[in-house]
This record gives structure tokens, C-alpha cells and sequence, in this order.
């Protein structure tokens, strides 16, 4: 009988009550510790002092750095190109241009005018290599993207296109 486990007057384990209060009144005191804390944290960090008010006016009255100019492009994907020496056919290149433009209204136009200029441009190169003039096998960048600014702008009949960038470029 002395295995026998304590019973209180409601038939609950004796010993099992203390425990069950006790981890209650802890949990709830670390709740309220952990909000107050929460709380506190908040108040200190979002509250405002007089010394922050002054920098904040400080820091409006300076001039606002200039916004930089919005660049708009003009994607002109997949444009086979043939890299010939002496009027013979080495291998084909596979570029992707971007054409930069100055706002969208120019945008529009050089869009608009997209398979002309891709026209005109492969008219060139069929007649004129792009490779560079000490090596053949090696493509004159430079002298590509000015030869395409100058034909876009040609076609377009105003100097919309500003520059031609060359995204990628694979040979085959």
C-alpha cells in the first residue's frame, strides 16, 4: 500500500496539480514578459525624439540628386549575320541587338519600322563583311554597331536610334 498513489478529494493525482498550475503561472508570466518586452522594443524604436525631428528637416531641405535619364531599347532577336572573307561564306552569326532609343514615342516609331531597318541592314552586310579587316574570323564589333546605328537611322531618316548594343552573339 505504500506504491499507492496520492489521490486529492477529487480523484486527481496530488502530485501531478502543483505541476500543471505551476507551468501555467510560468508560461503566462513569460507571455506578459516577452509582450512587455515586444512593446517595449517598439515604443523606443519607432518612438520619435526632438533630436530626430531636426535631422529629418535637415535632410529635406538638401537638393534631391539627380534622377537618371530612362533609357528605352528596341529588341531586334535572332539577326543571322554572315562573316565572309574575299566573297566567301566562313560562318554564320547569330546576334541579338538592342537598339537605344531616347523616349517611348521614338520607341514606337523605330518598332514600327523594325522590319525595314532588319532589311536594309541584311542588304549591308550581305555586300560588306563584318569581320575585322587584320583577322576575318574575328568580328569588328565597333564598326558593326556604329555600321547598324548609321542604317537604322538612315532608314528612319532621323537620329532616333542613339546606340546599338549587341546582347549576344553565337557563331555556327
Amino acid at each position: 500500500m505504500a506504491d499507492e498513489e496520492k489521490k486529492d478529494e477529487s480523484g486527481n493525482d496530488a502530485g501531478n496539480a502543483g505541476g500543471g498550475k505551476k507551468l501555467l503561472i510560468i508560461g503566462l508570466a513569460a507571455g506578459i514578459l516577452l509582450g512587455g518586452g515586444i512593446g517595449a522594443g517598439a515604443f523606443f524604436m519607432l518612438g520619435s525624439s526632438s533630436e530626430e525631428h531636426v535631422e529629418e528637416e535637415v535632410a529635406e531641405e538638401e537638393p534631391e540628386p539627380e534622377k537618371q535619364k530612362e533609357l528605352f531599347f528596341v529588341k531586334m532577336e535572332k539577326f543571322t549575320v554572315p562573316l565572309m572573307y574575299k566573297g566567301r561564306v566562313l560562318r554564320y552569326v547569330v546576334m541579338d541587338l538592342s537598339l537605344e532609343v531616347d523616349n517611348n514615342e521614338h520607341k514606337l516609331e523605330v518598332v514600327q519600322s523594325l522590319p525595314i531597318i532588319r532589311d536594309a541592314m541584311l542588304r549591308d552586310v550581305s555586300k560588306n563583311t563584318i569581320a575585322d579587316h587584320d583577322n576575318p574570323n574575328v568580328i569588328d564589333f565597333e564598326e558593326f554597331t556604329s555600321r547598324v546605328t548609321r542604317i537604322g537611322n538612315d532608314v528612319m531618316g532621323e537620329h532616333l536610334i542613339k546606340k546599338t548594343l549587341i546582347v549576344e552573339s553565337r557563331g555556327y
